[in-house]
């Protein structure tokens, strides 16, 4: 009768024990997709992946509320931040907004 009982106790404990841990695991998997859903996919609206530099912004990209209630994204037509392009253009501006002084 005692094998039987710890038989019975062990099982429930084995049971509990394996449901918690399925528990967790789609937990965990239902937070990575919502993060995922959340700000995964901003980025792409507004940038495309260039194979030589990396990822690099749009150019002339307005998306308002982007990233929440008033706070909007516009990009110019040099594909920076901003509402207006960049009309300076000697090199020690062209090197501090990453362009090349060659």
């Amino acid at each position: 009768m005692l094998k039987v009982f710890k038989l019975v106790v062990v099982n429930v404990i084995a049971f509990v024990l394996i449901l918690s841990v399925l528990e967790g695991a789609a937990s965990l998997l239902f937070t990575v997709v919502r993060i995922h859903r959340a700000t995964g996919l901003k980025e792409q609206f507004h940038s495309t992946h260039d194979p030589t530099i990396g990822w690099v912004g749009l150019p002339n990209v307005r998306l308002p509320d982007l990233y929440g209630p008033g706070i909007s994204l516009h990009t110019n037509a040099q594909a920076f931040r901003g509402d207006h392009d960049c009309l300076c253009q000697t090199a020690a501006h062209r090197g501090c907004a990453g362009r090349d002084v060659r």
